[in-house]
């Protein structure tokens, strides 16, 4: 019973110090699992980071690596990420399982439906227990109904969660519904990412609701910090700032006018990325009359929807653009990069792969470097016979069998030509020289007048390189001028610039002085209306 009272409280203690030092109890764990800790986690965990690439992590190592993140409150930042886009089907993952040979492609355990069900539970038990943690991203994760429930769970009990992220996800409107309901009343939550997440005007509108309640709450707390003649810093104020819907091409001019009438009324959303959602211009003029209400927004990302004008689409950016010139956040909100529409998949180092047959539905492993070398030695001995050819081919490995031979076909074509140019042009300059050389000799008259003819030609010649050499010169004056000019006026632009802020700050200044000098006068009226008040009582009683 000792013993036993000694390993609980050693085990406890275990468990308390691994709460906090991350790399310590993820290291014991895996040593009682007798498996080798993740570099990439331990790297870091160090510096209060996890980024993970849950391809390259196996099965065996799931269980430490989730183990330890249930029960910590030291970690800042969370990411569990997938590179490979395209998953097998299930015949696919059945042929594998039934394949004999030592070396097959290997499904990554992070797709199996239990696992990423484990994953969310461990997500969400570290963001019930924790006050450190700000920022949990999931890229490319295959997300279930359950796994998306268990999260928003955990997202609704956590009070330190600023940056929310589940890029590439294809949860479907209805679990970002779920999510939504979580993130409405959190108080500390800054940014959503819902890229690519398969939205479409249902989950705008979901998106625009919990914009609006964000706004419904803060306008309280503004109120509470305006009494007494206050002015509120919105700046400063906790809550939704930035909203990422990009990749979501059934979004569409729904969402997007959902979107836009909720940010008629909302002082803090200061950007909006809308990239590649299929927004017309009917989307873009409800973005574009948002401007005339809302000042506060320094991002209206719209790039990329290929239905939309670009003169509309310059003219949101201009005003955008005027807006950040005037707000003080503005480097706390960067324009993303614009998202590439090709998904890259990475390439699968692998010593074999597995075909299957149309026909007999066998499985056959075939090597990469020997396939190479058979289709390469087939199609060159059946389309090149030339020895030379060939030759050239073994040296070219590196290109395809087509373009080279299409390279040496052109090479020989232009040797031809060459050659042939070069044989006439013997031909005429030895011509030439014998018929000066008998011009010369007899003094034929005909030698002369072809001299003189040459003569003019070459004088000719000369007259116009000359011209065109006084050109050059007047257009590279010219150049010289239109630079000058445009260095003059961009230091004007940037002067102008300069005195507009001065000017805006100006008014301010007087604005407030203004305001001031009105609430005094306001106080000052209202002493004398009670004071002259006072006066008719007392008359009104004698």
């Amino acid at each position: 019973l000792i013993i036993a009272a000694m390993s609980s409280i050693a085990t406890v203690q275990v468990r308390q110090r691994g709460s906090i030092d991350f790399p310590a109890y993820y290291e014991s764990l895996c040593a009682l699992q007798d498996t080798c800790p993740l570099r990439e986690v331990l790297s870091g965990a160090r510096q209060g980071r996890i980024d993970v690439n849950a391809d390259r992590v196996r099965l065996s190592d799931w269980y430490p690596l989730l183990k330890a993140l249930q029960i910590n409150k030291s970690l800042i930042h969370v990411a569990f990420r997938r590179y490979r886009r395209r998953e097998p089907s299930q015949e696919e993952q059945q042929s594998w399982s039934r394949c004999r040979f030592g070396s097959r492609v290997r499904f990554p355990a992070i797709g199996r439906r239990d696992m990423t069900l484990k994953l969310s539970k461990a997500i969400a038990d570290c963001l019930s227990v924790t006050t450190s943690l700000e920022s949990l991203q999931l890229e490319d994760i295959s997300l279930q109904s359950a796994d998306v429930s268990v999260l928003a769970k955990g997202i609704g009990r956590n009070r330190s969660l600023k940056n929310f992220s589940v890029k590439y996800c294809q949860i479907g409107d209805n679990n970002v519904d779920v999510l939504c309901r979580s993130l409405k009343n959190s108080k500390t939550i800054v940014s959503v990412d819902f890229s690519g997440c398969c939205l479409t005007g249902k989950g705008g509108k979901t998106v625009a609701d919990l914009i609006q309640h964000q706004a419904t709450e803060r306008h309280s707390e503004a109120w509470k910090e305006s009494l007494r003649h206050r002015h509120p810093n919105l700046n400063s104020m906790s809550g939704l700032k930035r909203v990422t819907l990009c990749s979501n091409p059934l979004l569409g001019d729904k969402g997007a006018v959902a979107v836009s009438e909720r940010l008629k009324d909302d002082l803090w959303l200061k950007a909006i990325d809308l990239q590649q959602c299929g927004i017309t211009n009917v989307g873009a003029r409800a973005l574009q009359n948002v401007m005339q209400y809302n000042t506060n927004l320094v991002v209206i990302d719209i790039r990329l929807n290929q239905l939309v004008d670009p003169g509309l689409r310059d003219a949101i950016l201009d005003e955008v653009t005027a807006n950040a010139a005037t707000d003080t956040t503005q480097d706390m909100f960067p324009w993303l990069l614009l998202v590439n529409s090709t998904v890259t998949i990475t390439k699968q180092k692998t010593k074999a792969t597995v075909v299957m047959s149309a026909k007999k539905g066998a499985l056959s492993s075939r090597s990469h470097l020997s396939t190479k070398r058979q289709g390469i030695s087939s199609q060159t001995t059946a389309k090149i016979k030339s020895p030379q050819m060939r030759h050239a081919v073994k040296a070219q490995k590196r290109l395809p069998w087509r373009t080279t031979t299409r390279f040496i076909k052109d090479r020989q074509k232009n040797e031809q030509r060459y050659k042939g140019a070069h044989e006439t042009s013997s031909v005429l300059s030895s011509l030439s020289s014998t018929s000066s050389e008998s011009g010369s000799q007899t003094g034929d008259p005909v030698s002369s007048v072809l001299h003189r003819q040459d003569a003019r030609g070459v004088v000719s010649i000369q007259q116009d390189l000359h011209r065109l050499q006084v050109e050059v010169e007047s257009c590279r004056r010219i150049l010289n001028e239109e630079s000058d000019a445009r260095a003059r006026a961009e230091a004007k632009v940037v002067e102008l610039e300069v005195e507009n802020k001065q000017l805006k700050a100006e008014i301010y200044s007087k604005h407030s002085r203004v305001s001031f000098m009105q609430t005094c006068l306001d106080d000052i009226m209202l002493k004398f209306e009670h004071v002259g008040l006072k006066l008719l009582h007392a008359r009104w009683i004698q």
